[in-house]
């Protein structure tokens, strides 16, 4: 519980500092240059994570963002284990502008040799007249039925959002090797074959 308060004050602070993003026609979340500060309060408390300014004008249908993990192991989708549902508001009020959001993921300690509790978090900063007039964080824990030896992760840097699509936020792997372009299909299929353990996790926009 006390962790869960110190990451949330963590976030909070976060986001209180960080500033405004330029805009483009088309929406996107951008990754985000953060300062030495800026990144050591996002990573207290977190073992992954990532700021994004909000690019372009944000789709005023898309209400929510839900984080969806897919797991697998040895070539195979565990369906059991891969989880949707962890849902994010991010409906504006009037003349608000949804300006950053972050997604963390913090590997829990434990009980069970066989089993990882992943604390999912997303957070988010709104701004009125380039003042800031509301930021939160919500978090999900979720099991993963296995344990990473190793773990090589990878996030990507900028996502398109589609009101009622899908974007590639990061994936977890047993490898070692890092690839950039993991989110390409070619590159997806190849690294669930290859590698023991995968998890990807992914951003739906949501309309409804």
């Amino acid at each position: 519980m006390k962790r869960g308060v110190f990451t949330a004050a963590l976030l909070a602070v976060f986001l209180a500092a960080c500033s405004a993003g330029g805009t483009q026609s088309e929406p996107e979340l951008k990754h985000k240059e953060l300062t030495g500060d800026e990144q050591r309060y996002l990573d207290m408390g977190l073992n992954y994570s990532e700021a994004y300014n909000v690019s372009g004008t944000f789709p005023e249908q898309i209400q929510a963002v839900e984080l969806v993990m897919n797991v697998y192991r040895n070539g195979e989708k565990l369906d059991e284990a891969s989880t949707s549902g962890f849902k994010y508001g991010l409906m504006n009020r009037e003349e608000e502008e949804l300006e950053e959001i972050v997604f963390g993921i913090d590997r829990e300690q434990s009980r069970e040799e066989e089993v990882t509790p992943l604390k999912l978090i997303i957070g988010d900063k709104k701004v009125k007249e380039k003042e800031t007039v509301s930021q939160g964080m919500a978090q999900n824990i979720v099991n993963l039925p296995f344990v990473f030896d190793s773990t090589t992760y990878t996030n990507v840097k900028n996502i398109p959002i589609e009101a009622g699509g899908v974007s590639p936020l990061a994936i977890m792997r047993s490898g070692d090797q890092i690839s950039n372009n993991w989110y390409k299909e070619e590159h997806r299929k190849r690294i669930i074959n290859k590698d023991e353990k995968v998890v990807i996790f992914e951003a739906r926009w949501l309309v409804e």
